[in-house]
């Protein structure tokens, strides 16, 4: 049988974990990517990202993976590559990227029997495969598709 006093001490360490994951959440400023009708479905690209700075405001993505799901083309190799501004690879980590959004970058019939390109969604970054120079990143990553609910 347990005693109060252990009881009232793993409710304290219990409540000091939540209160710390809460703050942790807070600073890093995480919000959800997805609209309000919006899902993620996937994973619908497996690969490698790579990220390389061009000039101040522009950063160009390269995606080289394999095509997952149930779509025509699964297993294929895919390839795209999209041009974004306000992201400096320096200061980047594998977490700050998660949540990045492609808009329109889905390979065509990778999600189900689905023809049109699809928004895709960054979402997770291999911290262990995860090597930034300061100009150029590489990483493992899973991409996932952004679907109407």
């Amino acid at each position: 049988m347990l005693r109060t006093s252990n009881h009232k001490r793993s409710l304290k360490v219990m409540v000091m974990v939540i209160a710390v994951l809460v703050a942790g959440i807070a600073a890093n400023g995480y919000a959800d990517p997805l609209g309000p009708n919006e899902r993620l479905s996937g994973p619908s690209v497996v690969g490698t990202l790579t990220l390389v700075q061009v000039g101040t405001d522009a950063t160009i993505f390269i995606v080289s993976g394999k095509c997952r799901g149930t779509g025509p083309i699964e297993g294929v190799d895919v390839f795209f590559n999209l041009t974004i501004s306000g992201l400096n690879i320096a200061t980047s980590t594998a977490k700050s990227l998660e949540g990045i959004r492609f808009p329109n970058a889905g390979p065509f019939g990778c999600l189900f029997q689905d023809t049109s390109g699809g928004d895709l969604i960054l979402h997770t970054v291999t911290a262990g495969k995860f090597v930034n120079t300061g100009t150029v990143i590489t990483a493992d990553v899973v991409l996932l598709y952004v679907v109407p609910q």
